[in-house]
């Protein structure tokens, strides 16, 4: 990979591009196709030839689609009049609220679209996986849709587009770098599910049988190890409500402010001493925070004060498994009610047990954080390809073998 020789550049529409590449239109090097609109009875088939993807299907993590939730076969092709389209199809929403999502996906079957999807069909002068990233680093279906009630993109306003088209042998080779980083990040994703599902598996079977034990008994939270005790939740710990500090009366410091939706910002002051546990009152109620240094939780919040002497690591992911959204009130103004949280029982081991649970918690905890990191790192890696890459900054050496071959 080197860098763009300034000499060797001309400028576009778009910015400066290399003297060897074309702007084209999109409609020039893609057909724009629409969907149609399916009767209901359609909308009920769960088997057949042919997935019909609405935007709701596109939702999905998958930059690929091979299935729907409803699907056509040749005969409903034939009755309804529709076509389907080629694997290699970009399709995106353009109508409604969607389009501010900017989703792009790409078909890996034959399939159709609704009326609220359009697609790209590539011709042989772009290579689909080239434009789906253009697309999706360069185009931002909102801005070109208009600010109207129920936003919505023209089909000639699509084909309007223009784009920096390298030779197609380069395109091929952007595609292909760009395609490794994402198969890296999906792996990571991967790895992030499994350890996901792990912990969630370790949780319930720690906090609730803990480790190596041989005998237990039965309680009216179920059975639990005969050492271990059943407590009313207050009888372990106190939840005091957070107190009120707006940003305008935040000061530059280091002291984490939390909400009920985590850190809302800094101040220089603390009104609890870390480390500590902090639990969403209103708006995301019963969500539950770990702080390891000194905080203020505002007044969306309660704030844990233990009681007992109990590990608060352990407390942390007891409090996470006991699910405290149930004991919110629907009120007209929704909140978590202190009473019913405190009188809910859970099982208590002794101290060094509970630090035992947590420091394995804690292990696949940190191994969360590691792959999380990983994602980010790679996330920035392919940002930063896309732009250099796509706008022709800096160029990927193609080999005379594949020039040959186009």
């Amino acid at each position: 990979m080197k860098d763009r020789n300034s000499k060797s550049t001309k400028y576009s529409p778009l910015y400066k591009i290399p003297e060897d590449w074309e702007v084209v239109m999109l409609g020039k090097v893609a057909e724009v196709v629409q969907g149609f609109a399916f009767p209901i009875k359609y909308q009920t088939k769960n088997h057949g030839r042919y997935p019909f993807v609405k935007v709701g299907d596109m939702n999905l993590s998958e930059k690929y689609i091979k299935k729907s939730e409803f699907f056509i076969d040749d005969i409903d092709l034939n009755q309804m009049k529709v076509k389907i389209y080629p694997p290699g199809t970009i399709i995106f929403p353009k109508i409604g609220m969607a389009i501010y999502l900017n989703k792009y996906r790409i078909l890996s079957v034959w399939g159709t679209i609704d009326n609220n999807v359009a697609g790209l069909v590539p011709t042989k002068r772009v290579d689909s996986e080239f434009l789906f990233y253009w697309l999706s680093g360069k185009l931002d279906l909102a801005r070109i849709s208009g600010r109207t009630t129920t936003p919505s993109i023209k089909k000639t306003t699509i084909q309007q587009i223009p784009i920096p088209l390298p030779p197609l042998p380069e395109q091929k080779r952007i595609a292909e770098v760009l395609l490794t980083v994402d198969e890296a990040i999906e792996k990571v994703d991967k790895s992030i599910e499994k350890t996901e599902r792990l912990k969630k598996g370790l949780m319930h079977e720690l906090l609730t049988k803990g480790i190596g034990h041989k005998e237990f008994k039965n309680t009216e939270i179920g059975k639990i190890p005969k050492e271990w005790e059943v407590r009313k939740l207050g009888e372990v710990v106190e939840l005091k409500y957070g107190k009120g500090l707006p940003a305008r009366r935040r000061k530059s410091g280091n002291v984490l402010v939390l909400g009920s939706n985590g850190i809302v910002g800094y101040h220089d002051k603390h009104l609890v001493n870390g480390p500590g546990i902090v639990i969403g009152r209103k708006g995301s109620i019963g969500e539950v925070y770990y702080v390891k240094s000194d905080f203020w939780p505002i007044d969306t919040t309660y704030y844990v004060v233990l009681k007992r002497d109990v590990d608060w690591n352990w407390m942390f992911y007891m409090l996470k498994m006991a699910n405290l959204k149930k004991y919110s009130l629907a009120d007209v103004v929704p909140g978590l009610k202190r009473e019913l949280v405190l009188s809910g029982r859970i099982p208590l081991p002794p101290l060094p047990e509970q630090e035992k649970i947590a420091e394995i918690l804690m292990t696949v905890d940190r191994r969360l954080e590691m792959l999380r990191e990983k994602k980010k790192v790679l996330e920035r890696i392919k940002k930063g390809l896309m732009n250099d890459l796509l706008t022709g900054r800096r160029r990927l050496k193609v080999e005379p073998e594949e020039q040959k071959l186009f």
